[in-house]
């Protein structure tokens, strides 16, 4: 006990209580306070082990562990790259050295750095440095020597990261790489790439699109990145394309969710629907009448949507759904906007048994007087 204390490896990580009652101890015993002198492993051992708390709260008590023999601010970095733990390398230039990067870096350290976060796939790291340099100033030819050029496999996905990162800055990366994406056809990669570059989704979605022969799931996409995308669709026929291609749940509510008005939607959904494409075309009706209604709108009050659409959609949803005679078809068609004569006048048209058309004229009848 008499001997000089020195801070112990992991007392900041995992003994603070001991180290507290350890000094209390000592002033009851000696009845002075415990005089710390500081151990230069201990600091390195909290930078090894990533606790920044711990190694700000050790400069703070003994600053002239900056001046200590063995402490090498660039050694340092280098190591910080390497697990891409962007909060230590800001402690680091913020805390310690107190510059920027590209002040604490020449332009041949920042080069280096760059390419440990290349071998080390440290992408978050890397997209630290990139936002805090001056770009123009590095030689076109250095930056496309960064570049990852492996295939966009599963086993690649990793090292592609990187990639992903050097198209955010450098539009020519960003060219070559999406290239590689398009002709990939993977979903997940997209969603990683427009999750870590920052790239808007309508961006990539349009580019998406113009591949006709394409086998992206764009909903699928769309349903895993964040982004409005009210302006990606100029018009409702330009939505209606993709939605005859896919099932209406849960999709139509996904367009609403990325700011998609509900109105645009149902008029695109209508549009996708008389086109006739759907191999399950009576759940999709049951779905779009459904979505309409839960947002309260009538077809007839939806501007741009021509009569004979709404026509087409109330002989087909009657062809489709009326010969199961239940309740809820009118309910729907009635919530929908249409009147009991037009759907009584419609059913009349499409269904030639006159022994149905007098049974929904009845349930028609009932259920209004209900």
């Amino acid at each position: 006990m008499a001997s000089q204390y020195k801070v112990m490896p992991d007392s900041f990580v995992n003994y603070p209580v001991l180290k507290t009652l350890f000094a209390y101890v000592w002033k009851g015993i000696t009845g002075d306070d415990l005089e710390e002198t500081f151990a230069y492993q201990s600091f390195s051992h909290l930078l090894r082990n990533g606790c920044v708390e711990g190694a700000r709260d050790f400069v703070r008590r003994f600053p002239e562990v900056l001046n200590h023999e063995s402490f090498n601010p660039k050694n340092i970095f280098l190591a910080f790259i390497q697990s891409d733990r962007v909060d230590l390398l800001k402690f680091l230039l913020e805390d310690i050295v107190k510059l920027s990067v590209e002040n604490f870096l020449t332009s041949q350290d920042f080069e280096e750095a760059v390419r440990i976060c290349r071998f080390c796939d440290s992408w978050k790291v890397l997209d630290h440095l990139l936002s805090n340099y001056e770009l123009m100033s590095i030689d076109p030819q250095v930056v496309n020597n960064w570049v990852v050029r492996l295939p966009f496999d599963t086993a690649c996905e990793t090292s592609s990261k990187v990639n992903y990162i050097l198209a955010k800055y450098f539009p020519d990366i960003k060219k070559e790489v999406e290239e590689s994406l398009l002709k990939n056809e993977e979903n997940g990669f997209i969603v990683q790439y427009i999750k870590i570059s920052g790239i808007s989704p309508v961006e990539i979605l349009q580019k998406i699109l113009k591949k006709e022969d394409g086998e992206y799931d764009f909903f699928d996409i769309l349903g895993k990145v964040e982004g409005d995308v009210r302006t990606f669709f100029p018009d409702s026929h330009s939505l209606a394309k993709i939605l005859e291609k896919v099932s209406f749940y849960p999709n139509l509510d996904l367009l609403v969710k990325r700011g998609v008005k509900p109105k645009k939607v149902v008029k695109a959904a209508l549009t996708a629907l008389n086109s006739g494409s759907h191999p399950n075309k009576v759940m999709e009706y049951v779905l779009f009448a459904d979505f309409a209604r839960r947002h309260h709108l009538t077809l007839h009050e939806i501007n741009g949507i021509d009569v004979s659409e709404i026509d087409k959609f109330l002989e087909s949803y009657i062809t489709h759904l009326f010969p199961n005679g239940r309740q809820e078809t009118l309910e729907t068609l009635i919530a929908l906007g249409f009147k009991p004569k037009t759907i009584i006048e419609t059913t009349q048209k499409v269904i030639k048994d006159d022994r149905f058309v007098r049974y929904y004229s009845e349930m028609l009848s009932t259920f209004l007087n209900c």
